[in-house]
């Protein structure tokens, strides 16, 4: 499954280490930043990005087979961790959410960190808005508080009351988030992501928000 990812050669620049270099080694990762090449966007998943108007920041493997992902949609740039050894039984995903926003004459970064049951609608096109508009509702919520620096899983009754009335929307969108990144793994690995039954009502729950000058 994995070695589909040979075929798919990436212009790759930087020094860091511990990254996913576009070439796929085991034992041997060099981390470096993703930028789009002519045979790179020869590839049916990087064409499915850009469709989407996606962009792709950073795609490497941490360890063993988990697939650290960021993308921007709709100027909003999304990071994850998916275990590829779950891709058959996937029933839970984290992201952590980040836009950029001058406040008070300083530039200043928030990030949301959510967890977020998969339900059936997810691994099923819909027609759906990617725009986002419930996901931008939440971060200027998340804006209007003025952060300073973070409020984490001490401060679980603000955080549960800034899903108040825009939960239906956050879950539309990031349904639409998780559908279009199954398909762009599919894709990049050959494999399909099945999501496991869901018992209950699907929760998505946020953990925490930071905030940072940029």
């Amino acid at each position: 499954m994995l070695d589909k990812i040979k075929d798919i050669q990436l212009n790759l620049n930087g020094s860091k280490t511990n990254y996913y270099t576009g070439q796929y080694s085991r034992n041997n990762f060099a981390k470096k930043d993703f930028q789009y090449t002519d045979t790179l966007k020869c590839s049916e998943a990087v064409q499915y990005i850009m469709q989407k108007k996606w962009q792709i920041k950073e795609l490497f493997f941490l360890s063993g087979k988990n697939l650290s992902v960021s993308f921007v949609a709709s100027e909003i740039e999304f990071h994850t961790i998916i275990d590829t050894n779950e891709l058959n039984s996937l029933s839970k995903i984290d992201y952590s959410i980040s836009s950029e926003k001058e406040v008070h004459d300083e530039k200043k970064k928030l990030t949301a960190f959510i967890s977020l049951d998969i339900t059936e609608k997810d691994s099923k096109g819909k027609n759906i808005e990617s725009e986002l508009p419930g996901i931008k509702m939440l971060i200027k919520r998340l804006f209007s508080l003025n952060i300073e620096n973070e409020l984490n899983s001490n401060d679980s009754t603000v955080l549960n009351n800034l899903f108040d009335d825009i939960i239906e929307f956050i879950s539309f969108d990031m349904s639409y988030i998780n559908y279009s990144l199954f398909e762009f793994i599919a894709k990049l690995t050959g494999s399909k992501i099945n999501v496991a039954p869901i018992e209950n009502n699907p929760l998505i729950t946020l953990n925490k928000i930071q905030v940072e000058k940029v």
